[in-house]
């Protein structure tokens, strides 16, 4: 197993070392940490966001440790060479964005099955709902063929401005607004959250 991670070029370590990867990794931190407060908040009171702050708060920390971990180079290695070893190789583009449309199909088909189906049960922050979109669209651009696209043109997308700042808008928003929801002290049923 280690030979096969060695071969893959990953390496454990830290892979943004640079000061605005620290920055982004505690915004990633901060917004975690306020998403498991809020998660702990609404189990003490039973609210109906529980399983909402629960999941946002375990993937905003998944986002903050893979700033640093840099866990989807480890993947997408990974997937060539068994792309190599299982003679597919010719067709991993079409693989890589098959699988790429899959995951966006399903993140879209839970978004709309969640806002059908849990509207009531959701906070109402616009702020909130467009950092995690801000997020989610950062997330897609750089595991999506458009960073082979950028790769492809000679602009490489962790030293592109326009991904970084979009990362960093996403990221301080989604802090800003758990931030701003952390300080209302608690649910209001029935009433907007925003």
């Amino acid at each position: 197993m280690l030979n096969w991670i060695r071969e893959t070029g990953w390496s454990f370590g830290f892979n943004d070392p640079t000061l605005l990867g620290w920055i982004m990794t505690a915004a990633y931190f901060l917004a975690a940490a306020l998403g498991f407060h809020l998660w702990q908040r609404a189990r003490r009171e039973g609210s109906p966001l529980l399983r909402f702050w629960q999941v946002l708060a375990i993937a905003v920390l998944f986002l903050g440790f893979n700033k640093q971990l840099d866990l989807q180079t480890l993947f997408l290695k990974s997937a060539s060479r068994i792309a190599q070893a299982s003679g597919w190789y010719g067709q991993k583009e079409l693989v890589r964005i098959a699988s790429v449309a899959a995951a966006g199909a399903a993140v879209l088909a839970a978004g709309i099955w969640l806002f059908a189906r849990k509207r009531a049960h959701l906070p109402r922050d616009p702020l909130l709902w467009a950092a995690i979109a801000l997020v989610l669209f950062f997330v897609f651009v750089r595991t999506s063929a458009l960073d082979g696209i950028f790769r492809a043109i000679g602009i490489p997308l962790d030293r592109n401005l326009p991904a970084h700042f979009l990362e960093f808008v996403g990221v301080f928003s989604l802090a800003a607004a758990l931030l701003r929801e952390a300080g209302r002290g608690g649910p209001r049923p029935g009433r907007s959250q925003g």
